[in-house]
């Protein structure tokens, strides 16, 4: 059945919302029961397992706004969707119950599949406003990448008050041991600042990484640095590379 209609102040919940898409339930990265309070004003238009929603999402944990279209069901038992989706200072550690991470600001263009790492197959681009992250707000991120399942390929830009980084390359959790390979530039931290230290430390630098290994007693491949700035309480650090 084709459905075209207009909601005006449209309620539910998270649960709610995993009863109408069965499918969801399997997912366990998303905690929908968080979601306990959900209003949609906008279009929905189109079938109830392939359809777009255009309109605004007013929760508990914080605004979206979606220009989304969304397939699942029988013909894609991975969930297919592609589309626009922002947010505004929305609760992004509730949602998917991680307490370093905090409220997020962004607007992304999104073309994938799946919501699990193991489903996970996606092109992203995204600017990220503000992202709270272990006890400090980040501002001014643009990412554009790909992701499959556990690996991501692409760059990352920073131009945070205390922390200009670029970045580019891949981080690969896919296999036995992850696999990093990589290329990036620091050109401007404060590491009290970004509350990573107690003492006044700032750092610049490049570091060029071909590693594969999750611990120091493991790791096997090529890392160097150079250019390195490092300051402590604004003295000099001898750094050798």
């Amino acid at each position: 059945t084709f459905i075209d209609f207009q909601a005006e102040h449209l309620k539910t919940t998270g649960k709610d919302v995993e009863r109408f898409f069965p499918g969801l339930r399997t997912q366990k990265t998303i905690a929908l029961d968080k979601l306990t309070a959900v209003s949609f004003s906008g279009n929905y238009t189109g079938f109830i397992q392939d359809f777009v929603a255009y309109g605004d999402f007013k929760t508990n944990l914080g605004n979206i706004h979606s220009d989304l279209n969304m397939k699942f069901g029988k013909r894609h038992p991975v969930p297919v969707y592609s589309g626009k989706i922002s947010a505004d200072h929305f609760n992004l550690g509730a949602l998917v119950a991680d307490s370093l991470l905090g409220p997020i600001t962004f607007s992304a263009k999104v073309d994938g599949s799946g919501f699990t790492l193991n489903e996970l197959n996606a092109k992203v681009d995204a600017e990220v406003d503000e992202l709270y992250l272990h006890d400090y707000t980040y501002h001014h991120i643009t990412t554009q990448g790909t992701f499959d399942k556990k690996l991501y390929n692409g760059l990352l830009q920073v131009a945070d008050s205390n922390l200009v980084l670029n970045f580019t390359g891949t981080v690969d959790f896919n296999g036995e041991l992850p696999a990093f390979q990589f290329r990036s530039e620091v050109l401007r931290s404060d590491l009290r600042a970004l509350r990573l230290t107690a003492d006044s430390i700032t750092y610049s630098g490049k570091l060029d990484l071909n590693i594969r290994g999750n611990s120091i007693d493991n790791f096997t491949g090529d890392a160097r640095m150079y250019d390195i700035n490092l300051f402590k309480s604004k003295t000099r650090i001898a750094f050798d590379t």
